[in-house]
């Protein structure tokens, strides 16, 4: 009978899972019995459930948009933009979509489906496929390089216009909906055997390092900017833990920052340089003399041409008509 240790060696994933399940019963009788059944059930359940589940929306979800989008626009903007741009706009901005959409939604959405899916799933998801995904190949490579450099730097910039808009229509639908029947029935279940073992033993080693060092950094500069444009939407779903703190601290901070700079500044730049191009496209009739005596000419502009409309009464003086008066009017002589 192989040991663990042989098997490992000597097999890769597939054949070690396919193994385990053949040998469980005369395995188990020879070594711990319950860590042998929990990677099996482990195995089968957490690849299937949280593999399907988790690296289709975590994954495809995450790298998508947190990959694609984050480490696109989110890398080159935040620190620059979100600084000089946050407090400015989002000051004006904000408070009307935040207060209606993130009070109502964030309140709603946060709290109901961060509540019961973050810490579900958060403790559930994070810690097995953020394991095996997120802490080794997303979350402390990508993540941390990703996020705390790029969702540093790029964030602020794109959030500010781009939040309010997408946000406020994409969180409320989706997270409430979504959050509280979902993460409910799957995270509380699959999550609840799942994670306890696996996330205990990954978690608080992969997430314990990888999300309070890189969330925790990261969410309070860039989550902040990024939760309230799509991480609203996002966020509800994903960082339950990363949330609180990050949004917190990010939300009020760089939300009170972002949106206000680009509204404001964009608005006034453009519309100030706008006007005044108006005033050069339009010239008022003072702007070009020369120009309005041209197209509006005096009577005294053309002399020649009023002479000869309206000539002189001396042009048709009796005596240009002398000889025809005569030839109709004849003489008494002529009768």
């Amino acid at each position: 009978m192989a040991t663990l240790d042989e098997i490992v060696r000597e097999y890769d994933k597939n054949m070690v899972l396919k193994v385990c399940q053949r040998q469980a019963f005369d395995y188990l009788s020879e070594k711990k019995g319950d860590l042998m059944f929990i990677l099996m059930s482990q195995a089968g359940n957490d690849k299937t459930s949280q593999a399907d589940n988790d690296e289709t929306s975590q994954a495809d979800n995450d790298k998508t948009s947190q990959s694609g989008n984050d480490e696109t626009s989110q890398a080159g903007n935040d620190e620059t933009s979100q600084a000089g741009k946050d407090e400015t706009s989002r000051a004006g901005n904000d408070e009307t979509s935040q207060v209606g959409n993130d009070g109502t939604s964030q309140a709603g959405n946060d709290e109901t489906s961060q509540a019961g899916n973050d810490e579900t799933s958060q403790a559930g998801k994070d810690e097995t496929s953020q394991a095996g995904n997120d802490g080794t190949s997303n979350d402390e490579t990508s993540q941390a390089g990703n996020d705390e450099t790029s969702q540093a730097d790029k964030d602020e910039t794109s959030r500010a216009g781009n939040d309010e808009t997408s946000r406020a229509g994409n969180d409320e639908t989706t997270p409430a909906g979504n959050d509280e029947t979902s993460p409910a029935g799957n995270d509380e279940t699959s999550q609840a055997g799942n994670d306890e073992t696996s996330q205990a033993d990954n978690d608080e080693t992969s997430q314990a390092g990888n999300d309070e060092t890189t969330p925790a950094d990261n969410d309070e500069t860039s989550q902040a900017d990024n939760d309230e444009t799509s991480q609203a939407g996002n966020d509800e779903t994903t960082p339950a833990g990363n949330d609180e703190t990050s949004q917190a601290d990010n939300d009020e901070t760089s939300q009170a920052g972002n949106d206000e700079t680009t509204p404001t500044g964009n608005d006034e730049t453009s519309q100030v340089g706008k006007d005044e191009l108006k005033s050069a496209v339009q010239p008022s009739p003072s702007s070009f003399p020369e120009l309005k005596s041209a197209v509006q000419p005096s009577p005294s502009s053309f002399p020649e041409l009023k002479s000869a409309v309206q000539p002189s009464p001396s042009f048709i003086s009796p005596s240009s008509f002398h000889e025809p008066k005569s030839a109709v009017q004849p003489s008494p002589s002529f009768i």
